[in-house]
């Protein structure tokens, strides 16, 4: 009796995951949500691209976290990026100058960049999202 008790409950058990076991392992990207286009007279900072950008659809996509280059942790991010050069010899960040940013010509698709538009795998980039990071590099790509 015992047996068929513990065998039905490991049925359900089995049946109710069956689901999360054998779906692939896509990885999950969860960006946040634009409410509204930036204010024009919000400075764009590292620590917004980070927080708004880097953090949710580079990073925590398990894309570019601590032991993929580029490093986009929030410990790496910034000494990963600005100033330091793609495997196709394009600086990731160019500092003032984002038509020469491999990082944001991915992110916009730009065809003279190959490898397919970024993120990988996720939603793209909003339109908002897209201007904070073209903001930044414009101003400098400074680290705050």
């Amino acid at each position: 009796m015992r047996f068929t008790i513990a065998l039905g409950l490991a049925t359900l058990l089995t049946a109710g995951c069956s689901g999360s076991i054998t779906s692939s392992t896509e990885m999950v990207f969860d960006p946040p949500q634009d409410q509204q286009p930036p204010d024009q007279d919000v400075v764009a900072t590292f620590s917004m691209i980070q927080e708004q950008i880097l953090g949710p659809s580079c990073a925590l996509s398990g894309c570019h976290a601590d032991f993929e280059f580029p490093r986009l942790s929030s410990s790496q991010a910034y000494e990963s990026i600005v100033g330091v050069m793609s495997s196709s010899g394009q600086p990731l960040i160019d500092p003032g100058e984002p038509t020469t940013s491999y990082l944001y010509l991915k992110v916009i698709g730009d065809e003279s960049i190959g490898g397919g538009i970024m993120p990988r795998g996720g939603p793209r980039l909003s339109a908002a999202r897209i201007e904070l990071l073209r903001s930044w590099i414009v101003a400098g790509a400074l680290n705050d």
